[in-house]
């Protein structure tokens, strides 16, 4: 089972012509990456050699907003119900909001 490789993320990225938004959480290498989401909204999860969450991307996130992430995840069954919710919490921290925002 996959889990965070830190407790809050270390930067976030925001690409507002495509409307993704970023959240690193390590600088460890990309092993895999999983597709939460693969339709619309798109929500990539890249793990390192131990499955920690190293980075979370979401393309749609002005569209589809960081708080209906968690319910997306729980109602598709892709994450246990406490995991979805930090997800969400991690998409609604204020250095998110903000470059969301500009």
């Amino acid at each position: 089972m996959i889990s965070f490789a830190t407790d809050k993320p270390t930067d976030y990225l925001y690409d507002s012509g495509a409307d993704v938004l970023y959240v690193l959480f390590s600088g460890a290498p990309v092993v895999r990456t999983i597709e939460l989401l693969e339709d619309w909204p798109l929500i990539l999860v890249d793990v390192d050699a131990e499955d920690k969450v190293i980075g979370i991307e979401y393309a749609g996130i002005k569209q589809f907003g960081a708080y209906d992430v968690g319910r997306l995840l729980r109602k598709r069954d892709v994450l246990s119900p406490d995991l979805a919710d930090q997800f969400s919490a991690y998409l609604q921290t204020p250095d998110a909001e903000a470059l969301i925002a500009k």
